[in-house]
């Protein structure tokens, strides 16, 4: 899977398992990014939906990942785009 694949977060009965396991080993709350809640097409209603869950099991949201940097014109407009997205889905 590619690196964005790689960060989301199971879906299903496997999410369940994964929750409950973190929180079983003593994780106090996740770190998680844009693409957890449908990247660049993420709604502030799909973020409560998924933060009501993780509450559920005791693993809440507890540090939003912005993306990456400026430093690179050829990705700084689109890294922009999601650190923007991500701010308003978060608050």
């Amino acid at each position: 899977p590619g690196v964005e694949e790689s960060r989301r977060l199971p879906e299903g009965e496997g999410r369940a398992r994964f929750l409950k396991h973190i929180n079983r080993i003593g994780f106090h709350g996740l770190e998680l990014g844009i693409e957890s809640v449908g990247g660049l097409e993420a709604t502030k209603q799909r973020a409560t939906e998924l933060r009501r869950e993780l509450e559920d099991y005791g693993t809440p949201c507890v540090a939003v990942r912005g993306g990456g940097g400026y430093h690179d014109p050829r990705t700084a407009a689109v890294n922009r785009k999601t650190i923007e997205k991500a701010i308003d889905v978060a608050s």
